[in-house]
């Protein structure tokens, strides 16, 4: 009997050993975040509300060393605070859910003030302020904007209204409800339609709930415009012959002319390189939703454009090499421009044949602003406005002055008596 105990005790220290040194590990490794970062620069709470026992729901998201988003369902917080009054050192906080982000969930007090609140998690640190404040109530709502959807079954049939309150700074929580009597309408403010929707126009409307001053329930409403139009699906689309993508940089997606010219479902766009291999991948890649093309090396590929209605249309996509500028000038190196006037900027880059990205740019918009070298005059002003072309960039220094006010016109003369043509109405 001795030895069954004994045995029995060294197969439980035996399964604790080996126990503890696992756990033990599994803390040393923890999620490898890179950046973490929370969704708000600070957070309101009417002091009712606080002192009902609301808390704050921080949303904090964080990213790998891939820059990707990582899951932080779990991940352990250690939240601390410069005003105990308002916020309370808390102790180590779990994210309560997320996929792409976590939500914190942080106690606060009673105190009206303001709090500077630090999370901490793997080394990484991101701060937000938590103000509770004296109550603001919401007076009125509105809904955001109409929305229009089209009865499909493909990704126009979808559309979320949003709805805004007013004063924007209340700080009073509030439980918003969509009405979902309209078929295709959830309570979130999502509206689903389907191929056998009928298209018309329906009302959007929402609820919003709250305690009012008097600590009773109080409501406000809105109603929006939702309006449901009729398919017209995708038959063909078309793409140019050909494109030309220089090895080390990004061109944006090919243009896509559908037909019928008015089609309104079906439309969206996966992009893939034909017959894809390691090989073509040292030519180009692509971005299979947004169609944004690299050029990786020398060569042609194939890129395939189809909707969601399984209509598809080629490419020729042809890498070049990168012909480098040497040299970039501008016309002009000042120029004088007048509020609300353009004036066109012309770059002359050497060689001439030269496939660098020319891109322009201003030292401060709120005095010019340029695109493609078009600049306009804001307000008076100096700003300097760049062009760069791969490595090389010239600048050209404009000054903005205000619109020469117009001078009032004078009457006109009757050319034989030198009397004034006004004269002659009296």
């Amino acid at each position: 009997m001795k030895k069954k105990i004994l045995a029995t005790l060294l197969a439980v220290c035996l399964c604790v050993g080996i126990a503890i040194p696992a756990v033990f590990a599994a803390a040393t490794n923890p999620l490898a975040i890179s950046t973490l970062k929370v969704d708000k620069a600070s957070y309101a709470i009417g002091v009712s509300a606080a002192t009902a026992g609301e808390d704050v729901t921080i949303v904090a998201k964080a990213t790998g060393a891939d820059g990707k988003d990582l899951k932080l369902e779990g991940v352990e917080f250690k939240v601390t605070s410069d005003n105990q009054l308002v916020v309370p050192d808390a102790a180590t906080l779990t994210c309560l859910s997320g996929d792409d982000a976590g939500k914190i969930v942080i106690p606060v007090g009673t105190k009206l003030g303001k709090a500077n609140v630090t999370i901490a998690a793997n080394g990484l640190k991101a701060t937000t302020a938590i103000e509770i404040a004296a109550d603001v109530y919401p007076t009125s709502v509105t809904v955001k904007e109409s929305k229009t959807v089209v009865a499909t079954t493909y990704a126009e049939k979808e559309a979320k209204f949003e709805y805004v309150v007013s004063p924007s700074n209340t700080n009073i929580p509030v439980v918003a409800t969509w009405d979902a009597s309209v078929a295709g309408m959830a309570t979130n403010g999502t509206f689903t339609a389907t191929d056998a929707t009928a298209a018309g126009a329906y009302n959007a409307k929402v609820k919003l709930t709250f305690t009012g001053k008097d600590g009773k329930p109080a409501e406000l409403a809105a109603v929006g415009v939702l309006n449901v139009v009729k398919a017209e699906n995708v038959k063909t689309i078309s793409l140019p012959a050909s494109m030309d993508v220089v090895a080390g940089q990004k061109a944006k997606a090919p243009t896509v002319t559908y037909n019928p010219a008015n089609a309104n479902a079906g439309k969206v766009i996966t992009w893939v390189i034909e017959n894809e291999t390691e090989k073509t991948k040292e030519v180009a890649t692509i971005d299979t939703k947004t169609g944004e093309i690299t050029g990786v090396g020398a060569g042609s590929v194939i890129v395939v454009a189809t909707t969601a209605g399984n209509v598809s249309d080629k490419i020729q996509v042809n890498v070049v090499g990168a012909i480098k500028a040497t040299k970039v000038t501008l016309d002009k190196a000042a120029a004088d421009l007048e509020v609300a006037k353009t004036l066109t900027l012309k770059a002359t880059i050497d060689p001439s044949n030269s496939n660098d990205k020319v891109e322009w740019s201003t030292s401060d918009a709120a005095i010019a602003t340029v695109k493609d070298g078009v600049v306009t005059g804001v307000k008076a002003g100096t700003a300097t406005i760049t062009v760069k072309v791969g490595e090389q960039t010239a600048k050209c220094v404009v000054t903005v002055k205000a619109a020469a006010p117009v001078a009032p016109s004078k009457p006109s003369k009757n050319p034989q008596t030198g009397d004034s043509l006004f004269a002659n109405l009296f």
